[in-house]
């Protein structure tokens, strides 16, 4: 049997928590990793500083001129991205129904990116969907906390009757 888990994101979402986000993530260069790092712990002061300095290892690249930048393209944080972004979240709103799986809808307790009312709606609007809060956590939820989610991962499969 198929199952599906969507982390912190429905249909309807906060403008303005994607607009931090989207803020955040295109960051043109500073001048180092530390920087980087100050950066996301205001940014995401619920994560271990730690873990961010980890994924941040694995997500910045130096530049020729010895400056520090994501490795990610940064056109997929335009605004013509953004707006095709949004077009396509309608567009795939419509095909929801389709979707016949056990489907789980996660939300981050204090994410500004998708609501209790926004997750729960999505979850009514699929043939076999549910949802969850996962506290202690924001929009990245399995960064935020993976115990958490792991938890509710495990008993939504034992509900689904996957193993």
């Amino acid at each position: 049997m198929r199952a599906m888990v969507i982390v912190d994101v429905a249909p309807e979402i906060s403008a303005p928590g994607a607009e931090r986000i989207r803020a955040f993530s295109s960051t043109p260069e500073l001048d180092s990793p530390q920087a980087f790092l100050e950066r996301a712990v205001k940014f995401n002061p619920i994560r271990d500083p730690a873990v961010l300095r980890r994924s941040l290892y694995y997500n910045l690249r130096e530049t020729p001129a010895g400056k520090w930048t994501f490795k990610h393209d940064q056109r997929c944080r335009s605004d013509d991205a953004m707006r095709s972004f949004s077009d396509d979240r309608v567009r795939l709103a419509s095909e929801v129904s389709r979707i016949r799986c056990p489907t789980l809808v996660v939300r981050g307790a204090l994410s500004d990116v998708l609501s209790d009312d926004d997750a729960q709606k999505f979850a009514r609007s699929l043939p076999d969907g549910r949802w969850v809060r996962v506290e202690k956590s924001g929009h990245n939820v399995q960064g935020d906390n993976p115990r958490a989610l792991l938890d509710a991962l495990l008993a939504f499969f034992r509900e689904a009757g996957i193993s």
